[in-house]
């Protein structure tokens, strides 16, 4: 039921309840009257009480309402709190994977790089060959001039071993020119291996994440459903409570309004509303009576007692013990739990009490002496 709907509730009870209160016009005598004037007095008192209850429940769900919205967000908080965080590290892992890869990049350009110069060493490399074979093909001919009767000293015996003495230096240098090369290209390679690798475990790391932070969703979206299920089962059961208080309501008005005489023998004849009637009357000045023509008095102990002309005494306890003497002097006692035992009295006790209620009874004009009888 929505808050709106049970405040309305309150109202209803109260409005129907003062309906209760009216008066039948072709009531069949001043008695009855009376009877439904009574009932609807005592009606009106118990639909009030509950009437304070449902107003009562009334505020508890609104509470549970306000419950429900703070555990709410409470859930909801945490998990942005987690997303915030799930999401700078995803943010920090993506920068670091971008930065791995343009790494990784720009050492293979460095490679390629590399490779050209490489490439240039050895086309220089094949230049110079190419000069140093016509520069030998130079020499042997000197040689063979020389082998036809020149000396070791002569020109052509010397150039000879300078061309042998230049290709040695140039074979040299361009062997460290390629192994420097080559060996700048393996170690970018090896970097750019690294890069590739972190780039991977990166990416990884950022998949790792994001799952993470859908199962912190997946979570929040679980608990957010368990709370709202708990709330509806917390509002649930305030509902009943209400619907129950305006049934009870509406059992009080119908009871007081269908039979008079038989909600008013149900609510009389409870110490609450004897001891009611008591207080009532003591602070008028009067004796009060039961409408069964009974003296009304209080027990040490907080029950009632009910003294009747015919010398019927009917105690009812505060514990819930009902004791009983009727005419005879015969003393029943009924516990709460239905057990009862049964005594002869002096019957002296049973005239004793006549004696003494006799004289009240005669005061109260307005108070028909019983024939016998009565009870709670």
């Amino acid at each position: 039921m929505p808050i709106f709907a049970a405040i309305a509730a309150i109202t209803a009870v109260a409005g129907v309840a003062s309906t209760v209160k009216g008066l039948s016009a072709q009531a069949a005598n001043k008695s009855d009257i009376k009877r439904q004037n009574k009932a609807a007095s005592l009606a009106n008192d118990e639909v009030e009480l509950l009437n304070d209850k449902l107003v009562a429940e009334t505020k508890n769900q609104n509470t549970l309402l306000r419950t429900d919205v703070q555990e709410k967000n409470a859930i909801i908080n945490e998990t942005n709190e987690k997303l915030t965080s799930s999401n700078a590290n995803l943010l920090d892992l993506n920068t670091q994977a971008n930065e791995a890869i343009v790494g990784s990049n720009a050492e293979r350009s460095e490679q390629v790089s590399l490779t050209n110069d490489l490439a240039g060493v050895t086309a220089a490399r094949s230049r110079k060959t190419a000069i140093r074979e016509a520069m030998l093909l130079r020499g042997r001919t000197v040689n063979l001039a020389a082998n036809s009767g020149a000396g070791i000293d002569s020109s052509g015996v010397k150039g000879g071993l300078g061309s042998l003495q230049s290709q040695l230096a140039d074979t040299l240098g361009f062997s460290n020119q390629q192994s420097s090369v080559a060996n700048e290209i393996f170690e970018s390679s090896q970097r750019e291996q690294d890069l590739v690798n972190k780039a991977q475990q990166l990416q990884f790391d950022s998949s790792v994440e994001s799952l993470k932070a859908l199962e912190v969703q997946r979570k929040a979206e679980k608990d957010l459903q368990l709370q709202q299920n708990a709330s509806n089962l917390r509002i649930s059961k305030s509902n009943n409570k209400i619907n129950l208080i305006r049934n009870k309501a509406d059992r009080i008005k119908e009871s007081a309004q269908l039979d008079p005489k038989e909600f008013l023998s149900v609510r009389e004849n409870t110490i609450k509303n004897l001891t009611k009637e008591i207080i009532t009357a003591t602070n008028k000045g009067e004796t009060a009576f039961s409408d069964d023509g009974a003296v009304l008095s209080q027990l040490s102990d907080g029950g009632i007692k009910k003294t009747f002309g015919n010398g019927t005494v009917v105690k009812r306890r505060a514990n819930g013990v009902v004791i009983t003497i009727n005419p005879e002097g015969i003393k029943t006692t009924v516990k709460p739990d239905g057990t009862s035992t049964t005594v002869q009295t002096d019957v002296k006790r049973v005239a004793n009490t006549i004696a003494k209620i006799k004289p009240i009874l005669e005061k109260a004009l307005s108070v028909k002496e019983p024939g016998g009888g009565g009870g709670f």
